[in-house]
């Protein structure tokens, strides 16, 4: 089978958050956190240079894995719209629409991926998605009409992908089975 990281072009090296802290998924409080730099991390991200980049990252992750230990997070993790994550998070989680799809089998998939087209299609330039599945959360931050740079802190390479191979990586080339809950910032929420 494909690892997703493979679909990434013009990547950057990054500090996986397994490496960076002892603390277990604190990838959602990460990618909300990344929301809160995007600016930040998109600029580094166009300069190219691993280690500035990997050390923003890397610090990020750090920081998330301090404030699930520090607000007493279930060690299972959070979910994208969670208690907590509302309460630290309120900018971020009142500009974002949540969505769930469910893939089942070849059916349910291919509704899902024309979905999931028409959703990332529509979304505005430097605007996002949160994507959640399974114990697994990444953002997306889109950087022009079809590129997207992933921030998965789960993955050792952060990089761009375009509409289709988005879907690639969201769906695990269509391979998972299972819920994929999303967080998506349109201009009209």
């Amino acid at each position: 089978m494909f690892e997703t990281v493979s679909l990434l072009k013009n990547t950057l090296l990054t500090t996986p958050q397994h490496e960076a802290t002892k603390v277990k998924y604190p990838c959602v409080g990460f990618t909300y956190m990344a929301i809160q730099n995007k600016n930040k991390i998109i600029d580094l991200y166009k300069l190219g240079t691993d280690k500035n980049y990997n050390d923003y990252i890397k610090n990020l992750i750090c920081r998330a894995g301090r404030r699930k230990e520090s607000k007493s997070i279930d060690e299972s993790g959070e979910y994208i719209i969670e208690n907590t994550i509302v309460r630290d998070f309120s900018d971020i989680v009142n500009r974002l629409c949540y969505k769930e799809m469910n893939i089942v089998d070849e059916i349910s998939h291919e509704y899902t991926a024309n979905e999931l087209y028409i959703l990332l299609d529509s979304m505005q330039n430097n605007n996002h998605i949160i994507v959640n599945r399974s114990h697994e959360t990444f953002v997306m931050f889109k950087i022009t009409h079809d590129k997207y740079l992933v921030v998965d802190s789960h993955k050792n390479k952060h990089g761009e992908v375009d509409t289709l191979d988005a879907i690639k990586y969201i769906t695990k080339y269509g391979h998972y089975k299972g819920l994929i809950s999303l967080g998506i910032e349109m201009d009209n929420v």
